[in-house]
């Protein structure tokens, strides 16, 4: 016969306390386990989304067969955008009509009440960009907006983003107030490091009807102000004292969001995390073959966006989080 051996009985479970109980400390504890537990589902709820619907775990990029075609697709988009906004306070040379210059500018001031407010940034570009289409007058903004609207309908299956020049001394008010269009950016680019951007990736400036190479980053004016004569008075981008900052795109990328909320460091954990997920859904939708799994799968990670493990999540990174939502419900319409 074999030996027995005496096994002993298992410990009782550890006393579990009421969150009322606990001390800050073991609060602290707690959510940190949670925060643990979330992330350790983060790759298995990956891996469900990514099989769901056949997505890929690397952006989607059209090719640039031809070199020079997001060049081309700037002077398509300039040509349409003379025709389509036919006023603008900043650049009267670009008018097609004339008007008054006061004119132009209550115009432009009336318009702009009519925009809608607590949005997400992808919300509000394509609401700037109808509108200034609609009243066919706009200043960079809604140039700018206008013309990324227009290049969306165009179904180039490549990143298009609207850019602002920033100052980086934010008490400096000399400056800083211009936006406009880069086409074809790299994807795994830093949004700013124009360096990054690629070789094909053009920089479109649909309020001075100009365009060029990230190389040629002297060629980017910022707007000053109005001289005594209504004439704009601006000045070369000064990478020293200002940078280039993200204002919207229609193919968000985890940089483009640490971008938006000015750096990693100021997201938590799990909205780093949430991160991961986001990206490589976002890129699925751009090449998922069944539009009914695509669908149910885009509102199901819908739903469970409107869920969060922060009892303060980043404020910067709700906004952002929102373009996102919104970039994946316009898929499905």
């Amino acid at each position: 016969m074999g030996t027995i051996t005496k096994v002993k009985n298992p410990p009782n479970p550890p006393e579990v306390k009421p969150a009322s109980e606990l001390s800050p400390t073991e609060n602290k504890t707690l959510k940190q386990k949670k925060k643990m537990n979330f992330l350790d589902s983060i790759g298995s709820k990956l891996t469900a989304v990514v099989v769901a619907v056949g997505l890929v775990a690397s952006p989607v990029q059209k090719e640039n067969i031809d070199p020079h075609e997001n060049m081309t697709l700037a002077q398509e988009g300039d040509s349409y955008l003379k025709k389509a906004v036919q006023l603008s306070e900043i650049n009267p040379s670009r008018n097609s009509v004339t008007a008054d210059f006061y004119e132009i500018h209550n115009r432009i001031v009336e318009m702009r009440q009519t925009y809608p407010e607590k949005v997400s940034l992808f919300a509000m570009a394509k609401a700037v960009g109808n509108t200034c289409l609609k009243y066919s007058l706009g200043n960079c903004l809604e140039l700018s907006c206008a013309g990324w609207v227009y290049l969306q309908t165009q179904n180039l299956g490549k990143k298009v983003d609207i850019f602002r020049i920033r100052n980086k001394d934010p008490k400096n008010e000399i400056g800083g107030d211009h936006g406009f269009i880069v086409i074809g950016r790299d994807v795994k680019s830093d949004p700013k490091n124009p360096a990054t951007w690629g070789p094909h990736a053009v920089i479109w400036d649909p309020l001075r009807n100009s365009y060029f190479y990230p190389t040629q980053l002297h060629l980017l004016l910022d707007y000053i102000k109005m001289d005594d004569q209504h004439k704009p008075i601006s000045k070369p981008f000064d990478p020293a004292t200002q940078d280039l900052a993200l204002y919207a795109s229609n193919t968000y990328t985890s940089q483009d969001i640490i971008d938006l909320c000015d750096g990693l460091e100021n997201l938590t954990v799990t909205e780093q995390s949430e991160l991961t997920i986001l990206e490589t859904c976002l890129n699925g939708l751009h090449t998922a073959t069944d539009r009914q799994k695509t669908k149910e799968m885009s509102l199901s990670l819908i739903k469970w966006l409107g869920t969060s493990l922060e009892d303060h999540p980043t404020p910067l990174f709700v906004m952002a989080k929102q373009s996102l939502i919104d970039q994946l419900n316009s898929t499905l319409s």
